[in-house]
């Protein structure tokens, strides 16, 4: 992505390693049907260790809805994106927009 410095981690339990490595994102994108550790106990890791992180889902769930201990920790249904994108862009304007928010807790 244009103008990021962009990491990718094989898995949940990757993601939060990288953190305890030093890595510290702006911004977490999220995929939340992945093996592994679950997304949303990784998603509460990750905001502990880094409670500036703005996070971003992506599911390919049309039932995933957010659970209220994630509203919670700022996020918002305007950062759940559904699988299959038609224009990834969107995706990438969401990340850019959240990465220029420094606004802890975006609300409910």
């Amino acid at each position: 992505m244009r103008g990021f410095h962009v990491l990718q981690a094989g898995s949940a339990e990757a993601a939060v390693a990288m953190v305890g490595e030093g890595c510290l994102p702006d911004v977490c994108a999220m995929d939340m049907r992945l093996p592994g550790m679950d997304r949303h106990d990784a998603i509460l890791a990750l905001y502990e260790r880094l409670p500036g992180v703005q996070f971003l889902i992506h599911t390919g769930s049309l039932s995933y809805v957010l659970t209220d201990d994630l509203r919670d920790i700022g996020i918002g249904d305007e950062t759940v994106f559904r699988k299959p994108l038609q224009d990834m862009r969107v995706l990438a304007e969401a990340v850019r927009t959240l990465a220029t928010d420094k606004t802890p807790h975006r609300g409910k």
